[in-house]
């Protein structure tokens, strides 16, 4: 073994966080992952501590995506179960009986998105993190379109595009996630 290498026992999917939690600047070690299932040795060969910290910097972090969306979700989720008729008119609405049950609806269905990215944020699988960015990326490209559809045929006030702002801004989130590696599959 070559002076400055070591070889490390990861999990394949968290090798660059493994490789940031190595100590020493040169000799042989050992680290391994908390909660591998299967690892595998790794001999790694003059890899230095900061073109790993740079290729840190330039990754989104799922967890930073994942924690906002399942707290705005949970916010707007609140709002349309527990005052649907003033989220309604907030964004210019009438709310009738069916518009009501519609705004309910659809606020149990925010609910379970942000239980599901909350409680998945902090995950290092990259299954679980590539089926949370999956999720949330379908349900925030459909809330853009139904966002547009609403702004376009003026049934949603200027409040809309508030709306229409943040779904965008966190389907691009989740985007640079999978793009940068941080809810990629591996």
């Amino acid at each position: 073994m070559e002076p400055g290498s070591k070889i490390i026992r990861v999990c394949d999917v968290d090798f660059h966080e493994s490789l940031s939690t190595m100590t020493g600047a040169s000799g042989s070690g050992m680290t391994s992952h908390k909660g591998c299932t299967e690892s595998h040795w790794f001999l790694v060969m003059g890899v230095s501590r900061a073109q790993n910290k740079s290729y840190n910097r330039r990754m989104v972090k799922f967890k930073t995506v994942a924690s906002v969306a399942a707290i705005l979700t949970f916010i707007n989720a609140m709002f349309f179960l527990i005052l649907p008729a003033f989220s309604l008119s907030l964004l210019g609405m009438l709310a009738d009986d069916t518009g009501v049950l519609v705004t309910r609806m659809s606020g149990a269905c925010a609910l379970g998105l942000a239980a599901i990215t909350w409680s998945l944020r902090k995950t290092a699988l990259p299954e679980h993190k590539f089926g949370i960015t999956v999720g949330n990326l379908v349900s925030f490209g459909a809330l853009i379109f139904v966002d547009l559809e609403g702004l376009i045929r003026g049934v949603i006030n200027p409040l809309g595009w508030l709306i229409l702002a943040a779904d965008v801004l966190l389907f691009v989130g989740f985007t640079l996630t999978i793009i940068t590696g941080g809810g990629q599959r591996r």
